[in-house]
């Protein structure tokens, strides 16, 4: 498969505006600096983004990665796409690479949590709970997801993942590109579902 890697020095009020042009692209947001990390539905206007140390807006195709500079003024962003090569003219010409890509999930901390009346808090979030930590998680679930751990409380302790795409080159992971939040399907449950619709 072929990637498409370009890379830009953006000063860091631009950062908002770039996110905004490309917002077709993406359906998560990941952003933190020292002291907080948030991972939300995107939205280019998060008042966390240009006070941000780094961050990622995420979809299915494409990846816009970003890290404050070390003049602090500047973001460098990195994007990586599958399909879409942005104008040559501001970012770097485009790195044509051919890598072997394997997509893999990540299991996220926390299980629904459930207190007796209610899944969700008072934005109607469905509320995630880690003991080891101990803290309550949000993440930026789909309503279909939430339902479904609603409607099936045997299955209170699915966990969520992050569903990423490992690139590689001669058997070495190069990078790795966020894709999206998914239940998670165990290999044997993955095999059932496919064994089911044939």
């Amino acid at each position: 498969m072929c990637v498409i890697i370009q890379a830009k020095k953006v000063k860091r009020g631009d950062l908002a505006k770039i996110l905004e042009e490309l917002r077709s692209n993406f359906n998560y947001l990941i952003v933190s600096n020292w002291r907080d990390i948030h991972f939300v539905k995107f939205d280019p206007k998060h008042p966390m983004i240009p006070e941000s140390d780094r961050g990622r807006a995420f979809g299915t195709k494409s990846e816009l990665r970003w890290r404050r500079d070390e003049d602090d003024e500047h973001f460098v962003c990195r994007w990586i796409s599958e399909n879409v090569m942005l104008p040559t003219d501001t970012w770097s010409a485009p790195l044509n690479q051919q890598f072997e890509p394997k997509e893999i999930c990540y299991l996220l901390w926390g299980e629904p949590l459930f207190d007796g009346s209610t899944w969700m808090d008072e934005d109607d979030h469905l509320i995630w709970y880690q003991t080891r930590i101990p803290k309550k998680l949000k993440y930026p679930i789909r309503p279909d997801f939430a339902d479904w751990w609603k409607s099936h409380p045997n299955k209170r302790d699915t966990p969520l993942a992050l569903k990423v795409c490992e690139y590689k080159q001669n058997g070495q992971i190069m990078f790795e590109r966020f894709i999206s939040l998914e239940r998670y399907k165990s290999p044997n449950q993955k095999k059932k579902n496919e064994e089911e619709r044939t």
